[in-house]
This record gives C-alpha cells, structure tokens and sequence, in this order.
C-alpha cells in the first residue's frame, strides 16, 4: 500500500546533496642567521713593518645576515549542489555503489560534476535524496571547460610569452 522510492537495486537512482565544507592552512616560518669573520696574516706584517697599529682595522673584516620569512595559506571551499547518481553496483552486505555526473553548458562554459562512492541504503531517505556526507569514498570533482578557462581569456603579452617560454 505505502511504497518509497529509496534506490535498493542496480539502474535505480539516488538523489545526491552535496554539502562539502574543506579547510586547509599551511603556515611557515623560516629564521636564518649567519655571521663570519676573517683574519689575515699580512696586517700583523705591515703593523710590524712600519712600526705602527694603524693597519690593524684591516684585520678582522667579515660580516653577517640574517634573513627571516614567514608565509601563511589558507584556503576554505564549500560546494554545495544536488545531483542525480545511478547505482552501478549492488555490494553484498546491500550497501551501494552510486555513479553520477551532470554537464552545465552555459555561454559557452561547459561545467561537468563527477561523483561516486558507497551508500548505505538506511541513509537515504523516502524520497530518494542522500547528503554527500553520509557517502563513503565520496569522489567529487568538478571540471570546467570554456572561454574563462582556457587561454582565449589571456592577454597578448601573456600568449606571447607562453609561445617563448
């Protein structure tokens, strides 16, 4: 009498809610210092020499450097999309193995989402729909091609370098 539409079995389709938060930070900090001095054997003869110690300045010349530098990224990304996967594979404890990928053409830009990964059936709810984050293996990539991402959006010094170098 009640039935759900829960994807249980290969061709079915589950409904995807991506909702992937990823930070990452990467701090470094780097201190050098050096410092040298030299001596020569030659002031100590001419101080003998002329009977004097205006020569001894010479001696002992060297120098130092220090140099410190510090660099910190961070990098946040959220996405946040729905799409449409089709169960490609039955595992044998009944979780499945979900496939699926939408294209977005849009002036000439072509966007192409890619996901996979292992669902388990309890986790999907009555009408059909899993959150990203209860997707084992979750593979999520997005892939672009178009006059924003290609070379066409580069200046004409940009393009003539990349033809020298």
């Amino acid at each position: 009498m009640f039935n759900t539409v829960k994807a249980k079995s290969v061709g079915d389709v589950v409904t995807v809610l991506i909702e992937e938060d990823s930070s990452a930070t990467s701090e470094v900090k780097l201190d050098i210092a050096n410092t040298s001095s030299a001596e020569d054997a030659f002031t100590p003869i001419l101080n003998t020499l002329f009977k004097t110690d205006k020569f001894k300045s010479l001696d002992g010349y060297g120098g130092n450097t220090t140099t410190a530098n510090q660099a910190k990224v961070v990098r946040t990304t959220k996405s946040t999309d729905t799409i449409t996967a089709q169960v490609i594979q039955l595992l044998p404890n009944g979780n499945l193995v979900i496939q699926g990928k939408k294209v977005a053409i849009n002036s000439g830009e072509k966007a192409e989402v890619l996901i996979s990964g292992i669902v388990d059936p309890r986790f999907i709810t009555n009408s059909g729909e899993v959150s990203s984050k209860y997707i084992a293996n979750f593979q999520f990539a997005v892939v672009g091609k178009g006059t924003t991402s290609s070379s066409d959006s580069e200046g004409i010094m940009n393009k003539f370098m990349n033809v020298l170098f």
